[in-house]
């Protein structure tokens, strides 16, 4: 098994919120608001930079 030192960390976002395309792509729909997470954001570890953009549901 593989251990990373310090550990990814998955963004946690309460919806509905603001989209933020800096920190996520639109599934289906596009908008201003998000109305559910469809796939988390990756972040190197807790404030630091994204590893992998996540996919939300906009209204």
């Amino acid at each position: 098994m593989s251990v990373q030192d310090p550990a990814v960390v998955i963004d946690e976002v309460k919806t509905p919120s603001k989209f933020d395309g800096d920190r996520y792509r639109a599934y289906t729909q596009s908008g201003t608001t998000m109305e559910f997470v469809v796939w988390p954001t990756m972040l190197l570890h807790s404030g630091g930079p994204i590893l992998m953009k996540g996919v939300a549901q906009c209204k």
